[in-house]
């Protein structure tokens, strides 16, 4: 006969294979056949959708990145034309005589010469716009960078005029030539 301290193992014994098996059991009744059919289903659903949306999301991510190529290349076109507007604009400048020159430079002194008795109406020693502007066209094409006329600024695109012995530089004030200095 077993004592009673060898009861209780067969008891725990049975207990928990009757547990096991109660478990089994109840764990196979919870989800019917019928509902792990539509459970699977509504699995499959979901994952589809996600699918669908993960499609659309790397579709609006190519989208946006072909978006931002556009917008980086005209930034990049904006700045190449900008880059070039300042270049042209400088050199703009420079052609109007704008900007500031350093360096050494050539000084032309021109001034009304001696009467002559032989010139007719005796205006032929006076110097005129039309000589400052001969000079200033010189200068400019054998490769001057700058001119300036009585320390006034010309450019190719200066406009001297006159009458007699004046002359106008853009409308400012007349300039009078000097007389000849006499020998002595």
């Amino acid at each position: 006969m077993l004592t009673r301290m060898g009861w209780y193992p067969v008891v725990a014994l049975t207990a928990l294979a009757f547990g096991f098996f109660f478990a089994t059991q109840l764990r196979s009744q919870l989800i019917p056949p019928s509902n792990q059919v539509a459970r699977n289903q509504a699995l499959v659903g979901t994952v589809q959708r996600l699918e669908r949306d993960n499609a659309g999301s790397r579709s609006r991510v190519a989208q946006l990145r072909s978006e931002i190529a556009s917008l980086e290349n005209d930034a990049a076109q904006r700045s190449d034309s900008s880059r070039r507007l300042v270049d042209e604009v400088a050199d703009l400048r420079a052609h109007a005589g704008l900007t500031r020159l350093h360096g050494p430079g050539e000084t032309v002194v021109v001034g009304n010469g001696k009467p002559s008795p032989s010139a007719p109406g005796g205006t032929a020693y006076v110097v005129d716009f039309q000589d400052v502007q001969d000079v200033v066209n010189l200068l400019y094409q054998g490769g001057a960078e700058a001119v300036a006329v009585n320390h006034r600024r010309v450019s190719p695109a200066t406009r001297i005029q006159g009458s007699g012995g004046a002359v106008v530089i853009d409308q400012g004030p007349p300039l009078q030539a000097r007389r000849a200095r006499e020998p002595g």
